[in-house]
């Protein structure tokens, strides 16, 4: 467990905890806690009436080094343009159908993490075509970019990592991180070293 302030003095901080946790028991080391596991599956809910259709397609890793691939991987499929009234560069922009739309996202967690892209449309057969552009596009990045489309995917991930901070949630869970595992650092730092193929290079 940890504790994490923002806006509070150490000293303050320091008596809240030894008064609110006084009593709770010590925990075993955090190596001897089991490593997370993936299990695949599927799950079906029933859209609302007139809403959006919507189809997930995604894979949880545990390998924690992955990271950085990852987190650039999501932003060069990323579809939300740079700059404003502008068209995205991702691939993804060009190919899926109109009246669709392709947003990659990836969720690390302290030994986990989540990678997908979310499908949407107005239409079943239009998410399913979408869908089958979107596997097919991903597959193709992960043969391998360009280099300017891995310095504009490397750029596009450390600002995506540095904006996160912005927001109370995003700090808190910074700072978990660096208590943890990584720090927001440690992952910029790693998307230097993120060569061509998307593998690490010395």
């Amino acid at each position: 467990m940890a504790v994490i302030g923002t806006n509070i003095e150490a000293s303050t901080l320091n008596k809240l905890v030894d008064t609110s946790f006084a009593g709770v028991p010590g925990a075993s080391a955090v190596d001897e806690t089991p490593a997370s596991c993936y299990f695949g599956g599927e799950t079906r809910l029933e859209a609302a009436h007139g809403g959006l259709q919507t189809v997930f397609v995604g894979f949880g890793t545990t390998n924690v080094d992955a990271s950085a691939e990852l987190a650039t991987l999501a932003a060069h499929l990323s579809t939300t343009p740079s700059v404003k009234w502008a068209r995205g560069l991702s691939p993804m922009v060009q190919a899926i159908p109109e009246g669709t739309s392709v947003q990659s996202m990836y969720l690390p967690y302290s030994d986990a993490g989540l990678f997908g892209l979310v499908v949407s449309g107005r239409t079943a057969e239009g998410v399913r075509e979408a869908g089958k552009v979107a596997v097919e596009v991903l597959k193709n990045s992960t043969k391998g970019l360009t280099e300017d489309e891995l310095k504009s995917a490397l750029a596009k991930a450390k600002f995506g990592a540095a904006s996160a901070v912005e927001s109370r949630e995003g700090l808190i869970r910074d700072l978990g991180a660096k208590v943890m595992v990584k720090s927001l650092v440690g992952l910029t730092d790693q998307l230097d070293f993120v060569d061509f193929h998307g593998r690490y290079v010395c």
